[in-house]
């Protein structure tokens, strides 16, 4: 195929997956690194270019959250303080490309059930049940939802931003994919607040790995200005206009398709 022809599928899908994870307050890392591979690039130039894109567009949904009045600095401190510097050691270590492979084919797989796990949705990532995730600041918060909510401790909000923050500075992506389950999981925290603190956990962590692979000489990308270009206005579209129509079901189990073909294909070649 020519490559010209080949970039612009590559930009369709970014733009796609930007759009798709920025309706549910995320910045994508987990599904451009799944494409990009299916693409058959090199994965140093995967984690980096992910990285990046990441960064903008959670930065994107961060901002959403913040004019919302859903953000709360103090509630995301705790799982900033080991998973920056954890993100800039994994970014950092020398992981040769077949455990590389092993790792990321782990993580999308996860990723993969993360998604089809997911409830049906029908306004900006929430559930017909769960009205309280809208970012719409008139919303009231469920009162049973407050109820049920118990804080973790600072070390354990710490050690779980610290696993996840090493895990996303080795494979490329910010871990608020990962990070939003476990706090919802375990009641940490409400939907909205749980989409806010994963949103400023994936910006920091992005630019954490981002800083250690420059500095490590791994600051390899692709066609990154055009993944930009479609990836920023996509996803502004997501998370502002689109969101009660990119988070069907039907969408969210295609997601997770990709996701696990991606993986079963690192399996395989490696």
């Amino acid at each position: 195929m020519d490559a010209t022809l080949i970039t612009i599928l590559q930009c369709l899908c970014v733009a796609f997956v930007a759009m798709l994870y920025a309706a549910v307050g995320h910045g994508g890392a987990t599904g451009y690194i799944a494409l990009l591979s299916l693409f058959g690039l090199q994965h140093e130039e995967i984690a980096t270019t992910a990285l990046i894109l990441n960064t903008a567009v959670a930065s994107i949904s961060l901002t959403n959250y913040y004019r919302a009045g859903r953000f709360n600095i103090k509630q995301a401190l705790p799982y900033l303080i080991l998973s920056i510097p954890l993100a800039y050691l994994g970014a950092r270590l020398p992981v040769d490309k077949h455990t590389f492979a092993y790792i990321l084919a782990t993580m999308l797989a996860l990723a993969a059930l993360r998604f089809a796990a997911l409830p049906d949705t029908n306004v900006k990532g929430q559930s017909k049940k769960d009205t309280s995730s809208s970012l719409d600041s008139s919303a009231p918060e469920a009162s049973a939802d407050d109820e049920t909510i118990q804080p973790p401790s600072v070390i354990l909000a710490a050690g779980a931003g610290g696993i996840l923050g090493l895990l996303s500075g080795i494979v490329g992506i910010g871990g608020g994919v990962f990070l939003s389950p476990l706090i919802i999981f375990k009641h940490w925290a409400t939907t909205k607040e749980t989409s806010a603190i994963s949103a400023l956990f994936i910006v920091v962590n992005s630019i954490s790995g981002l800083i250690g692979r420059f500095s490590d000489g791994k600051g390899e990308m692709i066609h990154l200005l055009p993944f930009l270009l479609v990836a920023v206005p996509a996803a502004i579209f997501g998370s502002t206009y689109g969101a009660s129509k990119l988070t069907s079901r039907k969408l969210q189990r295609l997601l997770a398709l990709v996701l696990a073909l991606a993986a079963f294909k690192l399996f395989q070649t490696n």
